[in-house]
């Protein structure tokens, strides 16, 4: 396997890597950041079932929790394959992380990762994939992700799923 790679600024640019970020303050793979708050799989599991449930209202810190997780994070944002790096950093307030992801990935929307930070530092990330019961959480109109205390409505049904029970105040 061949794996070609350019230099910019100490940024190694790869298919991975996004071209339109000239330097890196850091670097993030969110398929291989390990699990330091918790088991992934445990918070799907515990989202998943969360939405499934009719007339539930809970928060992110409370799925956090009930999946066994450290509360050391203050932010989750969903990151789909497909967004280039200033767009995650934007959604994230990251300044100018290069962040390790398929940037130009043919079904963009259908996959990516509920990126989780600390004082706008990733931490964890879980991957979903729209497909199959592992998207459990929408963010739609949510910019700059949700907080810990953000309450979350189910919506059971065909596809369950929890979502913002109230828009996010700037």
């Amino acid at each position: 396997m061949t794996v070609l790679a350019t230099v910019v600024n100490g940024c190694a640019v790869s298919p991975f890597a996004g071209d339109d970020e000239e330097t890196c303050s850091s670097e993030f793979d969110p398929r291989a950041a390990g699990e330091p708050l918790g088991s992934s799989n445990r918070f799907l599991h515990v989202s998943a079932a969360a939405g499934a449930t009719p007339g539930l209202t809970t928060t992110l810190a409370e799925l956090t929790a009930q999946a066994g997780w450290a509360q050391s994070y203050d932010q989750m944002i969903k990151q789909f394959d497909g967004m280039s790096d200033p767009e995650i950093n934007e959604l994230a307030g990251t300044g100018t992380i290069c962040w390790q992801v398929p940037h130009g990935a043919p079904d963009v929307g259908a996959t990516g990762s509920y990126i989780f930070l600390k004082a706008r530092k990733p931490v964890q990330a879980v991957r979903w994939d729209a497909a199959g019961d592992r998207d459990p959480i929408s963010l739609l109109d949510t910019p700059g992700g949700i907080n810990p205390d953000t309450a979350l409505t189910s919506r059971p049904g065909v596809n369950p799923r929890l979502v913002v029970a109230a828009p996010i105040e700037g």
